[in-house]
């Protein structure tokens, strides 16, 4: 876990959003399903962000703590 988080965070661009989709996630979960073992369910997508560029430093099948708490007030509902 980390000291804090808020949302949104600056260095997440649209363009780096896309490239961490279309780079890093999407891969990954064709894989999975490639495999024989599509995934459901939450899945957090730890990133650092180099150069404009986004870096995984993590996957973890959970929310993350402290993220989760910054995320769930941006939520409509």
């Amino acid at each position: 876990g980390g000291m804090g988080a808020y949302s949104p965070a600056p260095v997440m661009t649209d363009a780096v959003t896309r490239r961490a989709l279309d780079e890093i996630v999407r891969p990954v979960l064709a894989e999975m399903a490639r495999r024989g073992t599509p995934y459901s369910g939450v899945l957090f997508v730890g990133l650092m962000i180099e150069a404009g560029a986004p870096r995984l430093v993590e996957f973890n099948v959970r929310f993350g703590d402290p993220e989760c708490q910054a995320l769930m007030m941006r939520l409509g509902g």
